[in-house]
């Protein structure tokens, strides 16, 4: 006896399947790879290999201010300590390490950070690779993280500074350094920054496109070289000074990233990218002073 069921196509067939497939939940995005994790895969293909790009002149330290080398890695490098008056083994200090602006540190950048030495806080102005005559290669924001984690470890073990007492902060590129110090598991209570919140378009600026040693076509060249953008993995507190008239800063980006604890703390000061600058470092004085939990 002949079978009564319909003959099933492969055009019904293939219709049953898309029909299926649109009832079907959509499968979950996996979540992005955190900071830390693509920085771990990242290879940076550097295009120029040399010194940072701003000449310097070599200072002798003022007074009360001594030159070391600390390590980082297999570079020796440079920088300038100074510790306030009462400062011992058994009557240990708090300590800042401060970041300058631009590539070359001069000893108007130790001056500009004497509020915290003047604070009561060890001081600790580092000079990162290929600055200043220091081995390396320019990296721009990259290897020089390295150095400035090896500084804050450098500063940690002297025995005058309470190595549970240390912060940093910076300026402009300097500010950068600090800020992307809070994506990392570094030995310090949090930092600060005037300035520091470029976004990656600053790689696209005519002042920074001469500047710039690594290849752009990948996009983690510019991305794991700033805080914006990654503000999720932030390890520690972060306190961002951003000047009124800094058309540079990518501030408000920053603020509107998603934060499981809030960590990043954005505040907006009258002045320009460098008028705004002794207002901030004086804010950030204000509240390291009063950390003494």
């Amino acid at each position: 006896m002949p079978s009564t069921r319909p003959a099933i196509s492969r055009r019904h067939v293939c219709a049953s399947l898309l029909f299926a497939s649109t009832l079907a939940p959509a499968a979950a995005a996996p979540p992005p790879a955190s900071y830390l994790d693509r920085l771990r895969r990242f290879r940076s293909n550097l295009v120029l290999h040399g010194p940072a790009p701003q000449d310097f002149k070599p200072s002798t330290p003022p007074a009360g201010v001594r030159e070391i080398v600390y390590p980082s890695g297999s570079l020796s490098l440079k920088a300038w300590v100074a510790l306030p008056p009462g400062a011992s083994p058994s009557s240990k200090v708090p300590g800042v390490v401060f970041f300058h602006g631009g590539f070359a540190f001069a000893a108007g950048d130790f001056d500009a950070a004497r509020p915290f030495l003047d604070a009561g806080f060890a001081l600790l102005c580092p000079m990162l690779r290929a600055e200043n005559g220091n081995p390396g290669s320019f990296e721009l924001l990259l290897g020089e993280i390295d150095d400035a984690k090896a500084a804050v470890a450098w500063l940690a073990q002297q025995p005058e500074v309470d190595a549970s007492r240390l912060y940093t902060f910076g300026h402009s590129i300097g500010g950068v350094v600090s800020a992307l110090l809070s994506l990392h598991p570094v030995g310090i209570r949090h930092g600060g920054s005037s300035g520091g919140l470029f976004g990656t378009r600053m790689f696209d600026a005519d002042w920074m496109k001469p500047r710039i040693p690594f290849a752009g076509s990948n996009p983690d060249e510019r991305e794991l070289r700033v805080l914006v953008g990654n503000v999720p993995w932030m390890q520690h507190p972060h306190h961002a000074w951003v000047g009124e008239g800094d058309a540079l800063q990518d501030g408000d980006l920053a603020a509107r990233e998603p934060q499981s604890e809030p960590r990043l703390s954005v505040t907006r000061m009258a002045g320009d990218h460098f008028t705004s600058f002794g207002p901030s470092l004086a804010a950030y004085v204000d509240i390291v002073k009063a950390d003494r939990s």
